[in-house]
Parts: C-alpha cells; structure tokens; sequence
C-alpha cells in the first residue's frame, strides 16, 4: 500500500467549500481506481507562522513514514484525477500551477531559464513553484530533512528541522516556499510542472486560470 499525505497549512482552522469538495472527490475516485493508495488527510491549524507550520508537516511524514507527500493549500480547488497523475511521474518533485488572487492573470511559478518540455512526461523544468499544489517523493523529503538545521519544538519536546524558513540570499528576502525549493535544486533535485494543471485560487472570487495558455502567449510575445 502506498502512503499517501494530503496537507495543508490552515492558520484559522477553516477550509475552504471547493477544496473540501475536491479532497472529498479525490478520496472517492482514489478508492475506485487507485485502490493501492492510501490517502491521509492531515491539517496543521492555528500556527501563525507559516513556516513552522510547515515544518510540523515535514515532521509528521517522516514520523509516519509516508510515501509522498502533497502539499495542497486550504484555499485551492482541484481535479481529482491530478493527485494520482502526479504520484505516476517517475520524479521526485512535480506539482500544478494556479493563478494569483489578482485581477491580472499570473501564476505562482519562477522560471530563470527557460527549457523545452520533457519529451517523455511532457514536464517543464522550472526553478520553483508555489507549495499550493505540488508533490513530493519520500526520496525528496528525507533530503530536505538531511539538510536542515534540528530545533526542539517545546510543544510536545520533539525535534522539527528547519526545512521551511524565511531567509536572505544575496540581499533579498526569500519566502519559505522557494527557499525550500532552492535546497532541492541546489542538491540535485529536478522540480517539475505539469502545464496542463492549473488549479482555481479562492478568494473573494474565484480566480480561474489557463497556465499553459498563457505561457504559450508569454513566450510568443518575447520571441
């Protein structure tokens, strides 16, 4: 049986209406079709630091011993046949896009250097990603825990590791979430995106998306 860990960071304790029924649908044709995947839902609620919040769930998978884990936020709605297909690739970091809560349509992906598609996957390589959306092996969580400073959380006295931080590199902020991502790439790790996921963003409404759309657009006009 493959473990499987649906997560999600929720400061208020609140999830949102279309994330609650994916995460419903998901389940459901998880049990139909992938009766080998086991699916754990796990919330982290009531921590205002996002950071620590994420490295509880780094905790908890390594004190479970899970397979994957993805990190989905409490604000997305998705397709449920996305979860699967991104435990299929054969990488160890894969996640979808979603579009900003801004009337402008952008998307929560960095990309320095642009590659072809992989021929095989059909994956773009990029250099981060949001952690709204996105997959990771047990092979990449244990690097990042390997990686990462110990502390004692006085909670429960146990030992966290400072995978997620708000750091300075070369004189700029960076959130936790690239800086995570930094640590993969800069170990060896490939991130990856399926172009063809693009996930709706709630907020006061909500924001729908075509990122491969408008990726395509994008290049066009710089070429």
């Amino acid at each position: 049986m493959r473990k499987v860990m649906i997560t999600s960071p929720c400061y208020d304790g609140r999830l949102d209406i279309w994330y609650v029924n994916s995460l419903i649908e998901t389940i459901r044709y998880g049990k139909e079709f992938y009766p080998d995947v086991e699916i754990a839902p796990v919330w982290v609620s009531f921590d205002a630091l996002i950071q620590r919040a994420r490295n509880d769930i780094i905790h908890i998978a390594k004190v479970t011993d899970v397979d994957d884990v993805i990190f989905v936020d409490s604000d997305i709605e998705w397709d449920p046949e996305w979860i699967f297909k991104l435990l299929d690739y054969p990488v160890d970091v894969v996640g979808g896009t979603y579009p900003k809560k801004a009337d402008e349509e952008i998307y929560v992906v960095r990309q320095v250097t642009k590659r072809p598609l992989d021929p095989e996957t059909g994956l773009m390589e990029v250099d981060g990603l949001g952690t709204g959306f996105v997959r990771l092996s047990k092979n990449a969580v244990n690097f990042l825990w390997d990686s990462a400073e110990p502390y004692i959380d006085p909670k429960d006295n146990q030992e966290r590791r400072m995978v997620f931080d708000v750091v300075l590199e070369n004189g700029q902020m960076v959130s936790e979430d690239i800086h995570m991502f930094n640590t993969l790439t800069r170990g060896g790790f490939k991130v990856w995106l399926d172009p063809k996921m693009t996930c709706n963003h709630i907020g006061p409404k909500k924001y729908k998306g075509n990122f491969e759309k408008w990726y395509g657009n994008v290049v066009r006009k710089q070429l």
